[in-house]
């Protein structure tokens, strides 16, 4: 009978490829992040476009996930003047408009590693 023979792997170069399968995950992770931040430590979304008409209360449908360091917080980024938004520090806030137009909000976070987590979502606010 014969014998098989197995490849042994000495244990300095086993710790040399885990560290290499350490370091291929840790890029990936970082090169995963796109615009809504779904890479390493949080990740943040914004929800989906809304129409409505003025008038109408409206609540931000904002969701995270993962270590969020810092925050969520929602701004104003484009539209025009008449935007409250009654606690930008919560996630599903309401938002009262004065003005018709095209709003533009992004949800903003700081995540692990100070990495900065961030999606958009537009509100139409039509006329009465």
């Amino acid at each position: 009978m014969s014998k098989k023979k197995h490849l042994q792997i000495p244990n300095n170069m086993r710790k040399v490829h885990l560290l290499f399968f350490l370091f291929l995950l840790l890029a990936a992770c970082l090169s995963s992040i796109d615009s809504k931040a779904q890479g390493c430590g949080c990740g943040i979304n914004a929800g989906v476009q809304k129409e409505i008409v003025l008038g109408q209360e409206v609540h931000f449908e904002g969701s995270s996930s993962g270590t969020v360091v810092s925050g969520p917080v929602w701004s104003l980024i484009a539209g025009p003047e008449g935007a409250l938004i009654t606690d930008a520090k919560n996630l599903s806030s309401s938002i009262v408009f004065s003005n018709p137009g095209t709003y533009v909000f992004k949800l903003s976070a700081i995540c692990l590693k100070e990495m900065k987590a961030e999606d958009q979502v537009t509100i139409i606010v039509l006329p009465q």
